[in-house]
């Protein structure tokens, strides 16, 4: 049982690695178009999840009736909630910001990325 628990704080370390790699590429693809640097947000995003991968660590010796939410005021099940929504949800609006303009560059009509102000 407790290889599982370990098991699930890894999605959101998954998740913390997705958005660094993007962050990456982010950078790179920013430095080329020279366009704004809104690949920061994700390691806002990043931070977060990794703030919710930690809270998971640390409720690991709870049971799970003591980490759910609507079985009692768990403020350590409202941190790792809310931390790993934020963090994607926030890593979702720079991934629209950054790479949106891929999606209408199949048909033909090839927008620019958004210049630097």
């Amino acid at each position: 049982m407790t290889i599982l628990l370990l098991l699930s704080a890894l999605g959101p370390l998954a998740i913390t690695v997705v958005l660094l790699v993007l962050a990456e590429i982010s950078r790179r693809l920013g430095e080329v178009l020279k366009i704004a640097r809104w690949y920061r947000g994700y390691y806002g995003a990043a931070l977060l999840t990794i703030i919710s991968t930690i809270t998971r660590l640390l409720s690991l010796s709870l049971s799970e009736q003591d980490f759910s939410i609507k079985e009692g005021d768990n403020v350590l099940s409202l941190v790792y909630t809310l931390s790993l929504a934020g963090g994607v949800c926030l890593g979702l609006v720079i991934t629209w910001r950054y790479w949106g303009w891929l999606v209408y560059a199949s048909d033909g009509k090839t927008l620019t990325p958004p210049q630097k102000r």
